[in-house]
């Protein structure tokens, strides 16, 4: 008797164990499912993207794969350009270079309001100097600018 006690405990053990295995991939299967995937939804791809975006669906913090489509922002519409910068800041949000990218794409096209929040929104957290520096370049153009700034400075 007592050895069937003792055999059919084992055999709930084991019962328990395989449906706790079985619930343990489960739940780590919906948790990869729900795992957010980078869908950056771009206007115009090129091969290179599209092979990097596939690259990303598997691993989103792919820094080669990143690299690529930040290369190829150049070539994008501002908007596409400015969805790609966003994406990869928010993976890497302390890539001063990055920033840096980002300010330059914004100055270019005459956004100066957005450049002063790219400026606000990374320099706090990015010690880069190079960033610094453009920063100040920055506001010693825009302020050379201002006639209350060009009086007195003389």
């Amino acid at each position: 008797l007592v050895w069937r006690v003792c055999r059919h405990a084992t055999q709930l053990q084991r019962t328990k164990g395989e449906k706790t295995i079985k619930h343990s991939m489960a739940e780590a299967a919906k948790a990869e499912a729900a795992k957010p995937q980078v869908a950056l939804g771009l206007s115009s791809r090129s091969d290179r993207v599209q092979l990097a975006e596939q690259q990303l669906a598997a691993d989103e913090f792919n820094q080669d794969a990143w690299l690529v489509i930040v290369a190829e922002s150049v070539r994008m519409s501002l908007a596409d350009a400015r969805i790609v910068f966003e994406e990869f800041l928010k993976r890497f949000p302390t890539s001063g270079k990055h920033w840096r990218q980002y300010a330059e794409l914004e100055m270019k096209d005459g956004n100066f309001e957005n450049v002063e929040r790219i400026f606000a929104r990374c320099l706090q957290r990015v010690h880069s100097v190079e960033l610094f520096r453009f920063y100040l370049s920055f506001v010693q153009d825009r302020n050379a600018k201002l006639p209350d700034f060009r009086e007195r400075m003389t």
